[in-house]
């Protein structure tokens, strides 16, 4: 069973059986839309964040990750242990989703991308590999499928 800690304000501690991960936040400015979707009208600025996760196994992997479009217009550049918690949980969802896609074809069903379009291929593609390397990251924090299954339910329940 995984717990949780907060250690500070600005960093998050989980534990998933032995696996303890430790995850901090740096804001590296600002951006237009998510990088994977096309540049639209009526998209707004998003702060960029680079998290952090270290594992008691003594490795460390970085994800990016992108804040909402209601956080920058407040002007909120700095994650407390919620907003590391939220941003955690986001990128273990990816990894979750990894391992239940074998295709770029699978993302395209779930997200109902238009497979008649080249640039919607495109898009999914770079999902389904952002989500292969958030799970390969994972795995070598020391975490099993299961692991990141549980921590999912946990963090974004």
């Amino acid at each position: 069973m995984a717990n949780t800690t907060a250690t500070t304000a600005n960093m998050f501690t989980v534990n998933a059986g032995s696996v303890i991960l430790t995850a901090t936040a740096k804001h590296k400015g600002s951006v237009f839309g998510f990088p994977n979707e096309p540049k639209q009208r009526g998209k707004g600025y998003h702060n960029y964040f680079v998290l952090t996760v270290k594992s008691n196994n003594g490795s460390r992997a970085t994800f990016n990750y992108y804040g909402s479009i209601n956080d920058h217009s407040k002007g909120i550049t700095e994650l407390g242990e919620t907003g590391i918690k939220e941003a955690l949980g986001c990128v273990l969802s990816d990894a979750n989703s990894a391992a239940n896609w074998t295709s770029t074809d699978d993302v395209m069903d779930e997200f109902g991308y238009d497979t008649d379009s080249r640039s919607q291929y495109k898009q999914a593609k770079q999902v389904f590999k952002g989500c292969q390397a958030a799970a390969e990251k994972m795995a070598k924090l020391g975490l099993s499928q299961h692991d990141i299954e549980e921590l999912c339910d946990q963090l974004n329940n």
